[in-house]
């Protein structure tokens, strides 16, 4: 995310030194617009040693501006895929080790800002557009023995594949609020999500 915030800024201070020289930039108008977008797809959570989350999830956003959009709810729940490690401690150590909550189910909710849109030649044949943004929201999850609540940060890049359908690819940081037995207070939770999404309204290019 720092790395993406550090292009926005040299970005905006080339648009600047171009000015001041007096020469123009040809600024494009976004060939894809959207309104209100539906998106279905998965999610990968890797953090934990002993097991990985895979979610089916889904999510409705509203777009009210070129660069400024609304995921309103995000959802999903989370099946734990067990990489054999605790049966590995038992086993060879005799170990059998701490419990840790596991993510069950979550939703969310963000305001998603869009700076940097462009358009990209593959392969000398075709164009693709896309745009990455960044969110700042609020999540809750439920684990297996709590509910949590706290902060939500993300990074993403959306490419276009036509006025209705475009691919999201999200990563984003959870820092879920809760006093556990041990008295540790915070839970964070990696989330990486590859989504379908389909526009339901928008001006065309």
């Amino acid at each position: 995310m720092r790395g993406l915030i550090v292009l926005v800024v040299l970005t905006a201070s080339v648009a600047a030194q171009a000015q001041e020289s007096g020469r123009l930039l040809a600024i494009q108008q976004k060939k894809y617009s959207l309104g209100h977008e539906l998106e279905v797809g998965g999610m990968f959570e890797p953090q934990d040693a002993f097991s990985k989350g895979l979610a089916i999830e889904g999510a409705y956003l509203w777009h009210f501006g070129e660069a400024w959009s609304w995921e309103v709810l995000r959802g999903g729940y989370v099946g734990q895929i067990d990489t054999g490690l605790k049966s590995q401690l038992l086993d060879q150590f005799g170990v059998a080790p701490t419990s840790f909550e596991l993510l069950k189910y979550y939703g969310s909710s963000s305001l998603m800002w869009a700076p940097l849109y462009g358009k990209f030649a593959l392969r000398n044949a075709s164009l693709i557009h896309a745009e990455a943004f960044l969110d700042l929201g609020g999540a809750l999850g439920v684990f297996t023995s709590s509910t949590r609540a706290g902060p939500e940060v993300g990074v993403g890049v959306r490419v276009f594949l036509s006025q209705t359908f475009s691919m999201r690819f999200d990563a984003r940081d959870a820092v879920f609020l809760h006093k556990d037995p041990d008295g540790s207070l915070v839970k964070q939770v990696i989330l990486l999500s590859i989504g379908l999404s389909v526009s339901l309204g928008g001006n065309g290019g």
